[in-house]
């Protein structure tokens, strides 16, 4: 695995921007969701309040993180993520993961947001996931920096040596499935590309 996938899914250390407190919130979601799925690095909330989550006393800016810290998690408004990127160069973030939806999949200023985004992660060399994605799983790192939970509780696989096994919260998983059917059913598509649950939300409720 390169230095650079190492960051991604397999961190020490990874911050959390745009966590919340509020449970309602998708940065209070995907940090539960980080911490319930046993990852064993070092979990950095930032909040711009400061605010304790799950037990764990947030920093208030990017500029707080300690410098080296391997991935970031942005759940931001779009137009703030750009700077973000830029900041977490400055820190020596080496990934990222960009939940936020809003950029090209939303039309000419998100796709020049986008562009953006690409830019100046190319500047610092960070490898970038998304934006407007679902997240990460990497359960064999304890790493689940996305929604539905899912974690890894059994080695091996009983059908076959050496094939593993991933458990999760199955019926979450298929109520998700359902969700974004149903949304695509009532929604349509936007531009030709199926409108994303996760975009619609975070633009809404950030």
């Amino acid at each position: 695995m390169t230095d650079s996938l190492q960051a991604l899914f397999k961190p020490d250390r990874l911050a959390v921007i745009g966590a919340s407190a509020k449970p309602e919130k998708m940065g209070f979601q995907i940090f539960k969701n980080i911490l319930d799925a046993g990852f064993g690095g070092q979990v950095i909330p930032v909040n711009p309040k400061g605010e304790t989550i799950l037990g764990i006393p947030s920093v208030k800016s990017v500029d707080e993180i300690p410098s080296g810290t391997d991935l970031a998690v942005l759940i931001i408004p779009a137009p703030s993520v750009p700077g973000a990127i830029l900041q977490l160069g400055e820190r020596k973030v080496r990934a990222a993961i960009v939940i936020t939806g809003g950029f090209a999949e939303s039309g000419p200023d998100g796709a020049r947001l986008q562009e953006e985004v690409a830019a100046n992660a190319s500047r610092w060399g960070i490898r970038v996931v998304g934006p407007n994605c679902q997240g990460v799983n990497y359960p064999y790192h304890g790493l689940c920096a996305s929604w539905p939970l899912i974690t890894r509780n059994h080695p091996v696989h009983r059908g076959g040596e050496g094939r593993p096994e991933i458990f999760g919260r199955r019926q979450e998983v298929r109520e998700a499935h359902r969700d974004l059917q149903g949304r695509t059913d009532r929604e349509g598509t936007q531009g030709g590309r199926v409108a994303h649950p996760v975009a619609r939300r975070e633009r809404r409720d950030l």
